[in-house]
């Protein structure tokens, strides 16, 4: 499908709008720009920032508990609206869709996502920091959190080394969610004693890196070649926020971008994403985490002169993108 059968109109389906609704409220504000765009939200709740709103075509709310109802929704939606072409906005709809991308492109087209594989790695904090680390980019220091070094004592060891306060991170959190800060060694370890269980590859710990945040959204191409891209740094005055930004100053800085696309060539990397920083003093970059979707400021990046929907549209038709200014 091209998306022109009928003319200009484009119906696009939003698979996932209830597995991130703030991302996806954001996106579908960047998707009402194009007066040629249908959007149809596809949901598994009925309330949420799409429910009454006047951004989307149609909604349809119905049972995504397994990958073979999730399929089946997605097949009815696409007959029943006329898709064109299917846009994932989360971790969670990226997932589902790489994981079934060939029977979902005989439906209709799928707007570019990464292979599994790539995508398991990079949200996971802990492995995607590592893979940085082996790449020779800055990390912060961290520990990874196992039921077994805690038992025997090496994980307090460690511990013991960092310097406080420090973070704890679910490895596969989302918007800052579940981070915890401990401003003792001892705090962190009686902590984590209490938990009732310790899955593996769940948890690690981090120092903190004092320096200024920056955050680089892109969209990639195969093979990980940003195509488009918007840099801010985020503003803030709450002492110990970790969810997105609320306030932002955009402007051009080209050496975040280069670093993100090495990882995303590196990672080989399609799709949108989001990567943050800290820039010491020294103006060294270190890399903190990567976020395999549409970021949280994907509408203050719309502001600022750069639609990522849009833009990921066009790559899902095989058009030419460019790096819009902002």
């Amino acid at each position: 499908m091209t998306g022109t059968s009928r003319g200009k109109r484009i119906d696009v389906l939003m698979v996932d709008a209830s597995k991130h609704s703030t991302i996806a409220l954001a996106v579908a504000h960047c998707l009402a720009e194009l007066p040629e765009v249908r959007l149809h939200v596809l949901a598994d709740r009925r309330w949420g920032p799409l429910t009454w709103s006047t951004l989307r075509e149609s909604l349809t709310v119905t049972d995504l508990g397994t990958d073979a109802k999730w399929l089946e929704a997605i097949e009815h939606a696409v007959a029943a609206k006329g898709i064109d072409v299917m846009l994932a906005v989360s971790e969670p709809g990226g997932q589902f869709v790489a994981a079934h991308r060939d029977q979902l492109e005989r439906l209709a087209v799928v707007a570019p996502v990464p292979e599994p594989e790539v995508l398991g790695l990079a949200i996971n904090k802990g492995k995607v920091t590592a893979f940085a680390a082996e790449h020779g980019m800055l990390v912060p220091h961290t520990e990874d959190v196992t039921a077994d070094r805690l038992a025997d004592g090496s994980l307090l060891a460690a511990v013991n080394a960092l310097e406080m306060p420090v973070l704890l991170k679910p490895t596969g959190m989302s918007a800052g969610k579940g981070i915890r800060q401990f401003a003792t060694s001892g705090e962190l370890i009686d902590h984590l004693t209490q938990l009732p269980s310790i899955d593996p590859d769940a948890l690690i710990i981090q120092e903190i890196v004092e320096g200024t945040d920056i955050c680089c959204a892109v969209l990639c191409a195969p093979g990980g070649e940003v195509v488009a891209h918007s840099t801010f740094q985020g503003l803030t005055d709450v002492e110990g926020r970790f969810s997105p930004w609320s306030r932002m100053a955009f402007s051009e800085d080209m050496e975040a971008v280069e670093r993100v696309q090495r990882l995303t060539q590196l990672l080989d990397w399609e799709g949108p994403a989001n990567v943050d920083f800290i820039r010491r003093a020294d103006g060294d970059y270190v890399f903190l985490e990567f976020n395999g979707r549409y970021d949280g400021e994907t509408q203050g990046s719309l502001m600022a002169g750069v639609n990522f929907a849009k833009l990921h549209l066009d790559l899902a038709f095989g058009r030419e993108v460019s790096q819009p200014p902002y």
